[in-house]
């Protein structure tokens, strides 16, 4: 992974961009397939790679795909970071394991 100087690091998230009808969150994020609101429990993604574009696209697509197969796109991508922030937790790919700082007393699951 390239020091931070050398890296893009990209966030897209659903924790702001929402909306509230008939007490039904919909989210910004919609998924090409259905045209509906993606609805899912993830509320951020993060991506770190010295590409910022890719990192701008895989945010974006990690925000409507499941979590599955996020995973397995970055198995693919072995230089390329990522963190997921759902309601239940937090979880990152295992070469940013030891990077994280600031959040020594979250339990944060690495794969």
């Amino acid at each position: 992974m390239a020091n931070v100087h050398d890296t893009a690091v990209i966030t897209s998230g659903n924790y702001e961009r929402f909306k509230v009808i008939d007490g039904k969150r919909y989210s910004h994020f919609f998924d090409p397939k259905t045209g509906e609101s993606v609805n899912s429990d993830l509320l951020s993604v993060t991506i770190i790679t010295p590409d910022g574009a890719l990192a701008d696209g895989l945010a974006t697509a990690f925000m409507i795909t499941d979590m599955d197969t996020s995973k397995r796109i970055l198995q693919g991508l072995p230089d390329v970071g990522a963190v997921f922030i759902t309601q239940y937790g937090i979880s990152a790919t295992k070469n940013l394991e030891g990077t994280i700082t600031g959040m020594e007393n979250q339990n944060i699951s690495f794969f």
